[in-house]
Parts: C-alpha cells; sequence; structure tokens
C-alpha cells in the first residue's frame, strides 16, 4: 500500500473537513487568528522555505471557514559522522492535538526534502483520514505545485524557522528568519 497521500481536488479543503462527522472535538471551533500570531507566509516558496529549514512552527487556517490546525515539522539530527542517511534530512511532521501549544503535538508524518513527499506515518496515532492529517496533506500538495490557494493562511509563531528563537526584528518577524539564519537559507 502506497503511504503517499492522494486526496481529491476540491475549493475549500476545510469546509469538507467542518462536515466531517468523525472530525475531532476541536475542529468545528470557528475562531479568529489569535492577536499573537506575528507572520503571515503569503506565497508558496517562502511557506515551503519557512517549513523546511529545520525548526518550524505553523498554522494553516481556511479563510472561509475560520478552521485551522497548528503543526510542527523538525528536522532529524544527523548520525555521530554528520550523515543523515540516503534519502538526506528527514523532516517530521506534529500535529498540535490538545491546549498546550508546547507540548500538546503528536507525530502525523513525515517529509524527505529528496523527493518533496509528505508521508502519512505508519506509527502516527492520528489517522490519515483525521481532518488535520488531510489538511497538511492537501495544503503540502498545494504548495510543492506552488500554489497559495486564496482560502488558506499560513502563519509562523514569530521564531525563526531555521533555529527557533524568538523573532524580534521586523523584517525577520516578516521573513519568519533570524538575520543570521537567512543568509543560510
Amino acid at each position: 500500500m502506497n503511504n503517499v497521500t492522494k486526496l481529491k481536488s476540491s475549493s475549500d479543503m476545510f469546509a469538507e473537513l467542518d462536515s466531517d462527522p468523525k472530525a475531532e472535538p476541536w475542529a468545528d471551533q470557528k475562531v479568529d487568528m489569535p492577536k499573537d500570531f506575528k507572520g503571515r507566509l503569503y506565497n508558496a516558496h517562502t511557506a515551503m522555505t519557512y517549513i523546511m529549514a529545520g525548526h518550524a512552527t505553523i498554522t494553516i487556517r481556511s479563510t472561509k471557514t475560520g478552521t485551522r490546525f497548528t503543526y510542527k515539522i523538525n528536522q532529524s539530527k544527523p548520525d555521530e559522522n554528520g550523515n543523515y542517511g540516503p534519502r538526506g534530512p528527514v523532516h517530521f511532521v506534529s500535529l498540535m492535538i490538545g491546549p498546550d501549544n508546547e507540548s500538546s503535538f503528536k507525530y502525523l508524518g513525515h517529509i524527505f526534502p529528496t523527493q518533496m513527499l509528505y508521508w502519512h506515518g505508519r506509527k502516527s496515532k492520528i489517522g490519515e483520514d483525521a481532518p488535520g492529517a488531510k489538511a497538511f496533506a492537501w495544503m503540502w500538495q498545494q504548495l510543492i505545485k506552488g500554489n497559495m490557494p486564496e482560502q488558506l493562511e499560513v502563519w509562523h509563531e514569530g521564531q525563526c524557522g531555521r533555529c527557533g528563537r524568538k523573532l524580534t526584528v521586523p523584517e525577520s518577524v516578516s521573513s519568519g528568519f533570524g538575520p543570521e539564519c537567512i543568509k543560510h537559507i
């Protein structure tokens, strides 16, 4: 069985998720974005660069329904020789499933940068049909095609996508990278 998530096209994936009777209890909460969210990533290239930087936390939101999901995407560490393996570094995707935005994350899947494919993890406790899993897979498919759908917002939390430090310079908040880390992107 192929683990690559394949989804049908939809004008608003989140609208379909809202009508899912098996949706998690928090999936139908329609709330405005928190005022402390720092930076919106406006195009596919910028969003993918941030997501794949190694230490990213993003929230995606449907502009039509207000449905939102938060993810952490962290790059694997190299072995003792500095090697990552034949596929390069793996980026692990976790979904926030509870109220604590530091520790309420569960493993969802992974991305191999050499292939730029998102794979739902076999060991994930979150089903492939869960709204948060489907939303990430749909967003990733859009981004790798170079699309930033009108109904999708991608936000970072004000920390550098590469090193995880808090961003304080307005240009850094806008880009999602600190002044030193942006030199390496």
